[in-house]
């Protein structure tokens, strides 16, 4: 890390303390409750979280990010706009990798058995869009909804990734497990919410996010 990026974080980190103390000291001569020390509090929260979301991206050695079944099978009007916004995230974003995968149905399948759905069962469908399939580093196969099969699992212990970040379809099905299983795995993660959607609609990405703010929290999901 340079020298001018190490000084920037101290000058940085002087000046959220130093709003932390004109905040203590307002709470003195004001009291607890004041309309002044509340938006004051709000401002000093805001400005941390922020340096600290931002600190984080300048100094996470590895991060991957993680597309989920952007496959011509589930590309519809609900979630075409998936396909436009991925490229605008290696303009933010500074990934070691980028891993896509790729579900496949099968006959007898519990989506074939118990929900009727005969969907992604020949080539054609399971391919994943050639937009999105230029990005990839590696491509993970997949059976169910979560991407944590035992190789990309494996793949991910072996990498050591410092955050994983999710985006593609659908958001309330295969992006939601995968963010919840990544969650009980102990591994930080950020869900690219407006690079996600659902062929349910937006009642189902709306109620996909409620479910995640509360499940891995509000933090976890980057709006």
């Amino acid at each position: 890390m340079g020298n001018a990026l190490v000084l920037l974080i101290l000058k940085q980190t002087q000046r959220i303390s130093l709003l932390k103390k004109k905040m203590l000291s307002a709470v003195h001569a004001w009291g607890c409750g004041t309309a002044q020390v509340t938006k004051l509090l709000q401002f000093v929260l805001e400005k941390s979280a922020s340096f600290i979301e931002r600190l984080d991206e300048v100094i996470l050695l590895k991060k991957g990010l993680v597309l989920i079944d952007i496959q011509r099978g589930f590309i519809s009007d609900n979630t075409e706009r998936v396909v436009g916004r991925i490229p605008n995230l290696f303009e933010k974003y500074k990934f070691s990798c980028v891993m896509a995968t790729q579900f496949k149905n099968v006959s007898n399948s519990p989506y074939e058995r118990f929900l009727n759905w005969e969907g992604l069962k020949n080539e054609d469908s399971q391919e994943i869009v050639p937009e999105i399939r230029r990005y990839a580093d590696k491509i993970f196969v997949k059976y169910g909804y979560s991407c944590f099969t035992n190789e990309f699992e494996q793949f991910v212990e072996q990498e050591k990734f410092d955050r994983l970040y999710f985006a593609g379809i659908d958001t309330d099905c295969c992006v939601l497990k995968s963010a919840l299983d990544c969650f009980e795995r102990g591994i930080d993660l950020r869900v690219l919410y407006d690079c996600c959607a659902s062929n349910g609609g937006k009642s189902s990405e709306e109620a996909a996010k409620i479910i995640m703010m509360r499940s891995i929290g509000k933090n976890q999901i980057i709006v």
